[in-house]
């Protein structure tokens, strides 16, 4: 009886994470390879029930909605369910139900495909991590993304906007260099109900920066509706290979 009330009262919390599945040119004969997945490790004394709430831009595609993790493993997402819309959209939101203490990291890999088919090599150019949200920035709210740059390195950044809402609802997107705050460039866009919509190609040019450590930049984005928001900055020019890698995991 006491293990009983000890595995279900367990607080759980809401997490959101960015996961994708897209192709991009990398040569004629190569297309990179975008593949997302959710790590999980449970490090409490009970089992740690994982369980989808929602998922954006479309459909669920898989009918099991909920795995268990044992006290002390780790698993993913891909490993034990595959969730994903059955639209196919390049990239969408997971609304996860995740007991309290598990941890979380939400991971895009990039690979490589064949342009006529054949086996395809997930994550050879390394991969990235996403913040996994356990709160929605409030409609109105501006949400703050600092170091949206690569400094010497000319740039762009894409920024993902998810609605939680029901309803379409409007982001206002503004890059800013961070010697004088200045706007660099601006986007606007509508963003259907419970959706995730990418805008790319946002400038990271600095003008008039002239002290070292002053050509950096952040993106500022306000949405009339609950929303998260990711953004990835990318060379202009270098073919992309991640060779160093932060952990982003969080309880």
């Amino acid at each position: 009886m006491a293990f009983l009330m000890a595995a279900t009262t367990t607080n759980a919390d809401d997490v959101w994470v960015l996961q994708g599945f897209a192709f991009g040119q990398l040569t004629p004969a190569l297309f990179y390879l975008w593949t997302g997945d959710v790590l999980l490790l449970n490090p409490n004394p009970t089992p740690a029930t994982i369980r989808i709430i929602d998922i954006s831009n479309g459909t669920l595609r898989a009918t099991n909605r909920e795995f268990v993790i044992s006290p002390g493993r780790s698993t993913s997402v891909n490993r034990e369910a595959g969730w994903s819309p059955t639209a196919n959209e390049p990239l969408w939101v997971d609304h996860l139900d995740v007991p309290a203490g598990v941890l979380v990291e939400s991971r895009i890999s990039v690979g490589q495909a064949l342009s006529t088919g054949g086996p395809s090599m997930g994550g050879v150019f390394g991969k990235v991590s996403f913040p996994a949200f356990r709160a929605l920035q409030p409609a109105g709210v501006t949400k703050i993304h600092l170091g949206t740059d690569l400094e010497g390195i000319p740039s762009r950044n894409n920024v993902a906007v998810y609605n939680s809402a029901d309803v379409a609802a409007h982001a206002h997107i503004e890059v800013h260099q961070v010697c004088d705050d200045s706007r660099i460039d601006i986007r606007d866009l509508d963003v259907p109900g419970k959706t995730v919509v990418q805008v790319t190609g946002l400038s990271t040019h600095t003008t008039g920066c002239l002290n070292i450590g002053t050509n950096y930049t952040y993106v500022a984005v306000t949405v009339d509706q609950p929303s998260l928001s990711w953004v990835s900055s990318l060379s202009n020019a270098d073919p992309i290979k991640i060779v160093w890698g932060i952990t982003s995991s969080s309880p």
